[in-house]
């Protein structure tokens, strides 16, 4: 039998196949080499139906990687608007600080005006 990585599964979006294994017992907070789980690279990747699979599986919402970044970092960090809002409705906490400095409610590197959350989490909300 070979090892299947669930990384690589969470990264291509392969839901059905990570579903299978995540219900067979598979721990959804482990981590790959760089200390990402598979919720982290499911808001890297802005695939909101893995980060609801993650979530639903007992992925820790507030996990960081080894950088300290967190999902909510990333999908601060690449715009995925509704991966973020989700997260933070979830409880996603926006104050998670990365080794760089910057919160996760501003992505993983600072930018010259911040996303502002709840206004941003608004309009979102109002094209729902």
């Amino acid at each position: 039998m070979t090892s299947v990585d669930i990384f690589s599964l969470a990264r291509h979006g392969h839901l059905a196949h990570l579903k299978q294994l995540l219900e067979h017992g598979v721990d959804p907070n482990s981590k790959d080499k760089n200390g990402n789980t598979i919720l982290i690279i499911a808001a890297q990747n802005g695939n909101k139906a893995m980060v609801k699979l993650a979530l639903s599986h007992g992925a820790l919402i507030n996990m960081t990687n080894m950088c300290g970044n967190s999902s909510l970092h990333f999908a601060i960090e690449f715009q995925y608007h509704k991966v973020s809002s989700y997260l933070i409705r979830k409880g996603a906490n926006q104050e998670i600080t990365n080794i760089r400095g910057y919160r996760a409610k501003e992505g993983i590197r600072a930018r010259r005006n911040p996303l502002d959350i709840k206004e941003k989490e608004e309009d979102i909300l109002k094209q729902l």
